[in-house]
């Protein structure tokens, strides 16, 4: 079962088509499967109203990206 903001959700649309392992296993874990109702990015949007920053991962971390 798909997470039910999957459509509106920055960190999916940004991410889902990469090919990096890490993204797709949070993928699979958090926007597809049964850590779905633990979603970081999900517990914001409800408390807070609106989505987070498109670099927030499932988890709560941030990523960003190097510039070296």
């Amino acid at each position: 079962m798909e997470c039910e903001l999957i459509g509106t959700c920055g960190f999916f649309a940004k991410y889902h088509g990469l090919k990096d392992i890490s993204c797709q296993t949070f993928i699979r874990v958090y926007c597809q499967g049964e850590k779905r109702n633990e979603c970081k990015r999900k517990k914001f949007s409800v408390k807070y109203g609106i989505s987070p920053l498109d670099n927030m991962m499932p988890h709560g971390t941030m990523v960003f990206a190097s510039t070296h």
